[in-house]
């Protein structure tokens, strides 16, 4: 078969027993365009104009029939073996694959909470590893910050979410995306308004969410039962990219294994300065997910809590072995070249927002928004990149300097971030080849008698990442690329607040 490296296995599969006449649902994903600037507007200009003109090219009058998404960049439609055998012989198709995986939530127990008469904060743990209390006393609540929430709804007539969502859209089963207002948004399963509600629930005095001054920009691409299309997903993402006020989307689901369609989505959306933060693990021991398993992807692990005990030094990560509710073991997925979870959150007995009152619920589902919660009020004061942004969660990690399956880079800590900022300086490192392509790469650093480990992704497209150091420092750092070649740079860092570019 030609083009045989460009299908996917399970696609292969079912074209090997496909009858004449038969279609099955196929992504049809392009070779990515150039890009002439990668300011958010020309990106995805371009990635349109680039996409109208292959559909045409490629399908003729068929055109009409397929679902076109600028963001992957391809179509999604129902193609019989022969037109796929074409498309893969086309040098202009990257890969073609099943279209037919949903997206899901995991299944978890949960309980209905009464709150205490005492403030959030002073009688729940899940603030506590993550240090959240330095962010608020630094008065840094995501005040004018807007996150992107793709989930099952939300429910904006709940006390501690009023006024909070400032964008509403439902995503039909085709992709088909239904804006409305956002008094008109609702959440008939409750998942995503406990996922809406730890990132900005409740008020200054008194957080639920991290930053409960922030907004949310919420688009339903899951049904009742807690699942999705495709087609629902990355519609869903691609309306939340058109928002020039989002730079961070939370995303407490996923589908169980390694999904390739998502990574070139994921990859447009950093190039559109918005950092992807997913769920992974959910499915059970030994498991991942896509898309919290892409690189690039912030991907947060459960963490759980020893009973009875205040002493925050013994959180691990959740297990199957709690057997009043489902709690997720963290993946221990490796792609190649990359470790999976990046961070560790609370997931066990996290208490939220609901359809109607609270409850408390467990799994990664809960630990990823607390950490775009996190990102939300960081942001508040620091305008920072997104791979910049996942440099500094890493950082912090209480696993930096030996980041391991299971774990990934620890429990970012707020409070580090902060004092770290504050006497930092920029670097701006250029990864490109001989003749000024862009490549990727991972950046290792030690400075002041620490090391850390792989904390920063060079985007393959942009070949750069601005990676904050401590000033005036002497700073040794290494990039490893996925060929195996590892360069290393010595140098020492200009003053707080100021950028040097380094070109490796």
């Amino acid at each position: 078969m030609a083009g045989k490296n460009k299908v996917g296995k399970v696609l292969k599969e079912k074209l090997s027993t496909l009858k004449i006449g038969e279609t099955v649902k196929v992504a049809v994903i392009f070779e990515a365009p150039f890009y002439r600037s990668l300011e958010r507007e020309e990106v995805i200009s371009t990635l349109e104009k680039h996409l109208e003109e292959k559909v045409k090219k490629l399908l003729g009058v068929r055109a009409d029939k397929a679902k076109s998404f600028w963001l992957l960049p391809g179509f999604i439609a129902e193609l019989d073996a022969d037109t796929i055998q074409k498309l893969l012989e086309n040098p202009e198709v990257r890969s073609i694959d099943l279209a037919e995986q949903r997206m899901k939530i995991p299944v978890t127990r949960r309980k209905i909470y009464h709150p205490p008469r005492a403030p959030f904060k002073e009688s729940l743990w899940q603030y506590k590893p993550v240090n959240a209390y330095a962010l608020w006393d630094k008065g840094l609540f995501g005040n004018g910050i807007v996150v992107g929430h793709l989930d099952t709804g939300i429910n904006p007539r709940h006390p501690n979410l009023l006024g909070k969502i400032v964008g509403w859209a439902k995503v039909k089963q085709d992709g088909k995306v239904i804006p409305g207002k956002p008094s008109e948004a609702f959440d008939d399963n409750g998942h995503g308004t406990f996922t809406g509600g730890l990132i900005v629930a409740g008020t200054k005095d008194n957080p639920l969410g991290i930053a409960p001054a922030a907004k949310l920009f919420s688009v339903k691409v899951l049904d009742r039962d807690g699942s999705g299309s495709l087609e629902q997903v990355i519609a869903g993402l691609q309306y939340i990219a058109l928002q020039k006020n989002i730079s961070i989307v939370n995303m407490s689901w996923g589908v169980e294994g390694f999904l390739s369609l998502l990574i070139q989505p994921m990859v447009n959306l950093l190039l559109l300065g918005i950092l992807p933060v997913a769920a992974i693990g959910n499915d059970g021991p030994g498991t991942s997910s896509s898309p919290g398993n892409i690189p690039g992807v912030l991907g947060v692990g459960a963490l759980d809590f020893y009973p009875k005990t205040t002493n925050y030094k013994f959180l691990y990560p959740a297990t199957f072995s709690n057997t009043e509710f489902v709690t997720p073991r963290t993946a221990t997925f490796r792609f190649p070249y990359y470790l999976k979870p990046d961070l560790l959150a609370p997931g066990v007995s996290v208490v939220s927002t609901w359809s109607k009152g609270y409850a408390s619920q467990s799994g990664s589902s809960a630990a990823a928004p607390i950490i775009s919660g996190m990102l939300a009020a960081i942001t508040e004061k620091y305008k920072l990149a997104p791979e910049t942004l996942f440099s500094l969660l890493k950082i912090s990690g209480s696993f930096a300097g030996k980041p391991t399956f299971g774990y990934g880079w620890g429990i970012p800590d707020a409070g580090k971030i902060l004092n770290y900022l504050e006497e930092a300086s920029y670097l701006k490192i250029i990864n490109q080849n001989s003749i000024g392509k862009p490549l990727e790469g991972i950046v290792s650093f030690s400075a002041k008698g620490q090391d850390f480990i792989d904390v920063g992704y060079i985007h393959p497209v942009t070949g750069r990442l601005t990676l904050p150091a401590p000033a005036n420092t002497v700073v040794k750092f290494t990039v490893a690329q996925p060929q195996g070649k590892v360069k290393t740079v010595e140098l020492t860092t200009p003053a707080s607040t100021t950028t040097k570019e380094v070109v490796v």
